[in-house]
C-alpha cells in the first residue's frame, strides 16, 4: 500500500475504533505534508520514517493506539515535533459516509462489515438529514426494525435517499471508550480539544472544558487541575506560536476564565447539546468581560490570531 493511500485509511479509520484514535497529523496531505514536517527544525526523517512505519504495523496488527505511545514518545525524544488533542466523550460526530472506509456504500458484505466495526447499527444515531427528518434521532437498528428490514439495507436506504438528494446524513457513532480517553489525557503530548462548534448535534461542542474540569479532574481524578488547565491554555498555545496568550505573566492578553473548581461540571447531552455548563462565573477576552456568572455582556473584543 503506497504511504498516502494508508495516510488517507488512517484518517478514515481514527474516527471509527479505538485501534486508531491517533491521528497522523504529519501525513494529513501524504507525502507533501511528510516532507514539509520533516523540514522543520528539529524534526527529522528518520524520525517521521520510525514512526510511520510502528503506526503502519499497529494498523494492520489491529493493535490498540496505546501500543503506540512508547513509539511515539521515543520519536519525541528523537526531535519529532509530536503534540495531539483528544476531546471526553466516547462518542464521535461526522457523516454517514465515514463508515465506508472502502467506499462500497451500496455493496452489502462491505456494510455488514462496517456497521459490525463501528460497534453495531445501533451505535450509529442520525442527527440531520434533510430528505428525511423524521429519522433524526433513531439509530440505524431502530430506523431497520421500523421498515422490517435488514440494517444493512436501511443503510444502503439512507445512503441512496442522501445521493437523490445532493445531500449526506449527519451521524453521531459511539465506539470510544473511557479507558482510551484516560490514557490519552495523561500523556504530557495530548491536548484538550473539542474538535467541533457549537453549533454540532454534539456536546462537546458546548460541555468540552467544563466535563474535563468537573468529571476528569474533580470527580475521577485522572488529571490534576494544573495539568488539565495546561492541556486548555499553554500547551495549545505554545504549539500555535502564541507567546502572548496561555499563560498569566505581564504585558500577555488577558485571556481569562473565572470558574469555581468544586462547581464547574458540563450539561450538553447528546439529546440537549447546547446546555450551559455550570461553574463558568466570569470570561475575560483580550481584557474585555464578556461572559458575566450566567450570561454573555455583549462585548465582542475577540480577532482571528494568525499562526
Amino acid at each position: 500500500m503506497r504511504r498516502d493511500e494508508f495516510s488517507r485509511r488512517m484518517m478514515r479509520e481514527s474516527v471509527l475504533t479505538s485501534a486508531d484514535l491517533i491521528y497522523p497529523v504529519f501525513v494529513l496531505d501524504g507525502n507533501k505534508q511528510e516532507q514539509h514536517v520533516a523540514s522543520m527544525p528539529g524534526v527529522s526523517r528518520k524520525s517521521i520514517d520510525l514512526l510511520m512505519r510502528d503506526a503502519e504495523r499497529c494498523c494492520d496488527l489491529g493493535i490498540p493506539a496505546m501500543a503506540l505511545f512508547p513509539v511515539i514518545d521515543a520519536a519525541r525524544k528523537n526531535g519529532l515535533d509530536f503534540l495531539a488533542d483528544c476531546y471526553p466523550y466516547d462518542a464521535w460526530h461526522s457523516n454517514i459516509k465515514v463508515l465506508m472506509p472502502d467506499k462500497q456504500y451500496t455493496n452489502p458484505q462491505s456494510v455488514e462489515k462496517a456497521l459490525t466495526d463501528t460497534g453495531g447499527p445501533d451505535t450509529v444515531t442520525i442527527t440531520e438529514f434533510k430528505p428525511h427528518p423524521e429519522y433524526v434521532g433513531r439509530n440505524i437498528a431502530e430506523l431497520a426494525a421500523a421498515r422490517k428490514i435488514s440494517t444493512t439495507d436501511m443503510y444502503i436506504q439512507i445512503i441512496r435517499e442522501g445521493d437523490a438528494a445532493d445531500t449526506e446524513a449527519s451521524i453521531i457513532g459511539k465506539s470510544m471508550t473511557d479507558r482510551d480517553i484516560q490514557a490519552f489525557y495523561q500523556q504530557p503530548w495530548v491536548m484538550v480539544a473539542s474538535d467541533g462548534g457549537i453549533g454540532s448535534q454534539h456536546p462537546r461542542g458546548a460541555g468540552t472544558f467544563p466535563r474535563v474540569l468537573g468529571l476528569y479532574v474533580r470527580e475521577k481524578r485522572w488529571l490534576t487541575l494544573p495539568e488539565a488547565i495546561h492541556k486548555m491554555t499553554g500547551l495549545p498555545a505554545q504549539r500555535l506560536g502564541w507567546k502572548d496568550r496561555g499563560t498569566l505573566h505581564e504585558g500577555a492578553f488577558a485571556d481569562l476564565v473565572l470558574f469555581n473548581p468544586a462547581t464547574v461540571i458540563d450539561r450538553a447531552t447528546f439529546a440537549q447539546p447546547l446546555e450551559l455548563s455550570t461553574g463558568i462565573e466570569k470570561v475575560f477576552v483580550n481584557g474585555t468581560l464578556v461572559w458575566d456568572e450566567t450570561k454573555p455582556t455583549g462585548a465582542k473584543p475577540g480577532r482571528v490570531l494568525p499562526r
